[in-house]
């Protein structure tokens, strides 16, 4: 990709286009309320630090930055499925992570909110699993909280189909001493466990002490990380979303993923979806967007 092409895109103070790590091209924001990195291989949030913060978001130290790659971390878009593969593909989660997005738009919205728009269309990329006439559109706005739009457009005759979810990584002190609220009294897959129906209803906070797998399908309410030890609540607000997973791999399943030693520590993940029963049927003409608010407040 050609980075003196994206220059056009700068913003002189808030926006700059530059080399990153793998010799892959990344945006960095920096304004008066918040940082933030985003990959153009997968539009990939890949840090939002808030004014006085620590990242809110993790990323493995043993990533590997390359086409083809899925980055483990930050915000990876999984879209058009979620989950193992069809017939068809071969890889889980969508396409959409391991490909390059083109930038299509960035503003300075005021000196602490800036917003960097992407899109994806149809290409060779493609799996034969999606050959599907779409426009993806994905908005991020940067400032006191990271907002982010999901929007896929059915530009074709037919309706088709998509789950999809912000898979959101975000960084915590100890996995031992947090808690995620916001799913108390729902019912829940337990994966880890290989349950196909609910079986399970969360009571109080979610904590943590062994792999953790949670997928609720009737949830359309905000979701909080409370972390003592950093001093902070990450507060996940959504739209368009009946569906939600908290997830932490453990020991065992985080060496499969090729996790550093004890990573799995820094990590949970509160993913905002459209899955199984929330999967969305998109008409002829017609659009969806995935709306997520990610902040941080004190304890």
């Amino acid at each position: 990709m050609d980075l003196h092409s994206l220059q056009k895109f700068a913003l002189p103070g808030q926006l700059e286009i530059f080399c990153g790590a793998g010799g892959l091209p990344f945006i960095r924001i920096s304004n008066a309320a918040a940082k933030a990195e985003i990959c153009l291989l997968g539009a990939h949030v890949t840090s939002y630090i808030p004014a006085g913060q620590k990242d809110l978001l993790w990323m493995s130290k043993n990533v590997e930055y390359a086409e083809g790659k899925a980055l483990r971390g930050g915000i990876p878009i999984c879209w058009p499925w979620f989950g193992a593969a069809p017939a068809g593909a071969e890889t889980s989660h969508g396409y959409a992570r391991f490909i390059f997005w083109e930038l299509t738009a960035t503003r300075a919205l005021s000196p602490d909110c800036t917003e960097a728009v992407f899109s994806l269309h149809p290409s060779p990329s493609a799996p034969k699993a999606w050959q599907k006439s779409f426009v993806l559109t994905f908005t991020v706005r940067v400032g006191a909280s990271l907002e982010l739009e999901l929007c896929t457009s059915n530009t074709g005759s037919a309706a088709f189909q998509v789950s999809q979810a912000f898979h959101t990584y975000y960084q915590i002190s100890d996995i031992g001493k947090i808690q995620v609220s916001g799913f108390s009294g729902l019912a829940y897959h337990d994966t880890v466990a290989g349950a196909t129906e609910p079986h399970k209803t969360q009571q109080g906070s979610i904590t943590f002490a062994a792999e953790t797998d949670a997928v609720f399908e009737h949830c359309s309410g905000p979701a909080e990380i409370h972390d003592p030890g950093f001093g902070r609540i990450i507060r996940i607000s959504k739209e368009n979303s009946a569906s939600a997973v908290v997830w932490n791999p453990w020991i065992n399943k985080a060496k499969k993923l090729n996790m550093a030693e004890e990573e799995y520590r820094t990590m949970v993940c509160v993913e905002n979806c459209n899955i199984r029963s929330d999967a969305q049927s998109i008409q002829p003409g017609k659009s969806f967007t995935l709306k997520a608010k990610i902040e941080a407040l004190p304890i």
